[in-house]
């Protein structure tokens, strides 16, 4: 288990504190699965995201930023991961066990291609365009609902 220790882990379990980018994408290579089981506290997903752009199948909490990351972009749409109810460890076991005895690759295919939306190749020209129209002038006026 990568990251910032809080509490004592499972019997089983190693602790790697914290690693550096490098030995990040190496875990996350080597993984089987990347749980997310966060309580709270996540504004966008990018450790989602991270995993979901190495190849690595995701199992997350159903936060609202991950389920905006993994669950299906429209009605009848497969999902690009797994999520469980927050704060469930069964539910948490259930869907690890799920995804290491039923790998899916179109799932993990599927969860790659969204990750390449957040790309800055993507994102940042994305950007230039609105700073460009910005500079330009051509920029758009604000939502007079939005103004304090």
């Amino acid at each position: 288990i990568a990251g910032q220790r809080g509490r004592p882990l499972p019997p089983g379990c190693a602790g790697l504190g914290l690693v550096s980018e490098a030995e990040k994408m190496d875990l996350l290579a080597s993984a089987d699965v990347f749980v997310a089981p966060h309580r709270a506290r996540e504004s966008f997903g990018i450790v989602v995201l991270e995993a979901m752009a190495s190849g690595v199948p995701v199992v997350a909490a159903d936060l609202d930023p991950f389920v905006d990351l993994l669950g299906p972009s429209a009605p009848g749409e497969p999902a690009a991961g797994s999520l469980f109810p927050t704060g469930d460890p069964q539910a948490l076991a259930r869907s690890v066990i799920g995804v290491l005895r039923r790998p899916d690759p179109a799932r993990t295919a599927l969860a790659r291609q969204r990750a390449r939306r957040y790309d800055w190749s993507t994102v940042g020209a994305a950007v230039l365009t609105v700073y460009r129209a910005a500079v330009a002038g051509g920029g758009v006026a604000p939502d007079r609902r939005d103004a304090g």
